[in-house]
């Protein structure tokens, strides 16, 4: 919670500033005639509470999920849309592929599987100090592309500190140790469509107000690439450039001694439903493409399959299986009281936001504005669009970033000379990848609560990887996306 006086400023600079914006906006913009945009209250209002959302969700005078609710209460009330359009975001379709993949990770997390899988790389690099490293930050990347990349942190610190812990572990192994399941975790979250709340948060954005369908398998095509650059340069930054690792072994049956989660031997009746839901989910997210033409008998009964209905019937499979006398399910309602149920009111409520923008015409308004800029090239745009998201995320939450800049940039994109998918897109593989600050996101924040990680080492490593992360989003977003979209 912020100190009190800062609290109070930002709680009164949010509507303020959003007032004051609308207030000064002009009549209308443009040429008078075909061209003139007419400036509505509908249009004021909606920019007033556009701009307090953003106020708020960048200071946090308030949680993330009540800023959310301003829609809810204020849009009806200023005109800007009945209170039927206004909640209508708040149920959006692949909200409910986000809850399912929260329920199946809170089943891998309550039967251990993650660190199983991270043990069982561990033992693999056989204690040496450069590969433990790595397989640390392979298992905690791969667990990221699932989970999403503060559980993953919060479930692989554990591991990286007993491993710290250890009497062999000098310096710079503590260091790359934290450092690298802070960025691993990271890095893993933008593989895949369920891996961070951005990336859902751009696929339902693009799914309500362009009618544009990216699903699991197009995104996996977009992000796994960063992942497969990012991943390897990073282990080279810390073990080689920063924290020089010197060639040694630690005994890792000390470590694992009293742990047994890297015995899959021991895999109990509901772990092994829960990994066989997962896979079965995992191979029906990839092929999904495959599986809606699926003919039989003249009929196609998989049709309407959806990501967002596989993530629900996997999470549906968890409460039910396995069916064995004394024993329980999976998943438990209890097991999900801990969810992170305030994100899906934040997707809500960034939604209500974007889906007023367009009914009211703010994206026009800001297309009139922009136009008449300077037309730079596409790659500049992309590098620009690209590094100011990085810059906000490494002061905001990544999905508060998102949901404040996403709607605008989607609106602006024509007179940038790209398209809303393509800028939504940049917003929502940006909003993921800052790497500098103890507050950019949930990992680094409990890298630098370790104690072993200085806010310079963190900066220091954490630019260039911003860097390289420009330039790989550019180098996707123009090269890539046509591609593949």
């Amino acid at each position: 919670m912020q100190a009190a006086p800062w609290r109070l400023f930002n709680l009164l600079a949010g509507p303020v500033a959003g007032c004051l914006v609308a207030l000064f906006l002009p009549s209308s913009v443009g040429d008078p005639g075909a061209e003139e945009f007419i400036v509505s209250s509908a249009v004021q209002s909606t920019v007033a509470c556009a701009v307090w959302m953003a106020w708020w969700w960048l200071s946090e005078p308030v949680p993330l999920p009540v800023t959310s609710l301003i829609p809810a209460v204020m849009f009806p009330l200023l005109g800007v849309g009945n209170i039927e359009t206004t909640l209508a975001p708040y149920a959006d379709p692949l909200l409910f592929l986000f809850l399912g993949g929260f329920m199946l990770a809170a089943a891998i997390e309550k039967w251990g599987l993650h660190r199983r899988f991270a043990f069982s790389l561990l033992r693999l690099s056989g204690g040496q100090t450069h590969r433990l490293v790595l397989a640390l930050m392979v298992a905690t990347a791969f667990i990221s592309c699932w989970l999403s990349n503060t559980a993953t942190a919060v479930l692989m610190f554990p591991v990286a500190l007993s491993l710290a812990r250890h009497e062999s572990a000098d310096e710079s192994l503590r260091r790359c140790l934290v450092l690298g399941v802070a960025y691993a975790a990271t890095i893993g979250g933008i593989g895949t469509l369920i891996g961070t709340p951005p990336n859902i948060y751009v696929s339902s954005f693009l799914h309500s107000q362009y009618h544009y369908t990216l699903d699991f398998w197009s995104w996996t095509a977009l992000g796994m690439p960063i992942v497969v650059v990012m991943l390897p340069f990073t282990f080279w930054l810390l073990t080689r450039v920063f924290f020089p690792l010197r060639s040694g072994r630690l005994t890792l049956e000390g470590v694992m001694a009293g742990d047994v989660h890297w015995r899959w031997t021991l895999l109990t009746p509901q772990a092994r439903v829960t990994l066989a839901v997962f896979l079965l989910a995992v191979l029906a997210w990839m092929s999904r493409a495959l599986l809606v033409k699926l003919e039989v008998l003249g009929y196609q009964p998989l049709a309407a399959l959806s990501d967002a209905a596989i993530a629900l019937m996997a999470a549906v499979a968890l409460y039910l299986f396995p069916i064995t006398r004394g024993q329980a399910p999976a998943l438990e309602w209890e097991d999900t009281q801990r969810l992170p149920w305030g994100t899906l009111l934040l997707f809500g409520g960034g939604l209500s936001l974007a889906a007023a923008i367009d009914v009211n015409g703010v994206d026009s308004l800001l297309g009139a504005v922009l136009t008449g800029m300077p037309q730079y090239p596409r790659p500049v745009v992309i590098a620009a669009i690209a590094a100011t998201v990085i810059f906000v995320s490494e002061v905001a939450s990544n999905i508060a970033t998102a949901a404040a800049l996403t709607p605008l940039l989607a609106a602006a994109a024509p007179a940038l000379g790209l398209t809303p998918v393509e800028v939504a897109i940049v917003a929502g593989l940006s909003a993921s990848s800052a790497y500098m600050m103890p507050v950019g996101t949930a990992p680094n924040a409990l890298a630098y609560g370790s104690g072993y990680i200085k806010t310079r080492d963190m900066a220091g490593v954490g630019v260039l990887m911003n860097l390289l992360s420009v330039l790989l989003i550019t180098i996707i977003a123009a090269r890539l996306v046509p591609v593949i979209l």
